[in-house]
């Protein structure tokens, strides 16, 4: 979690010296989120499985990480809080039906 938490210290420090705090709101990053999204979608446009796994992606998949993670202070949230398990939330969220 420490990781997470330096590393968005750092990305915020990065923003604060180019003054970019104004444009990094919770709409414009979740806009800078799907967008992101969007690109690392169409670089799998029209291509096989096989030639998907060929593509380049880091670029963007380091710009959408990066967005992802601007955001969670800004809503002031944090992708693990000490102690908490994300698994046990996902579990809740997708419990496997009875049959």
């Amino acid at each position: 979690m420490n990781d997470f938490k330096n590393l968005i210290n750092e990305l915020q420090k990065f923003r604060d010296a180019r003054h970019w705090e104004q444009f990094h709101n919770t709409k414009d990053l979740a806009l800078a989120i799907s967008i992101e999204s969007a690109e690392l979608n169409e670089l799998f446009l029209w291509k096989t499985t096989e030639e998907s796994e060929k593509v380049d992606k880091s670029k963007i998949k380091k710009s959408l990480l990066i967005s992802l993670l601007r955001i969670a202070p800004c809503r002031e949230t944090w992708i693990q809080c000490e102690g908490d398990d994300p698994r046990k939330d996902q579990e809740k969220r997708r419990e496997i039906p009875d049959r």
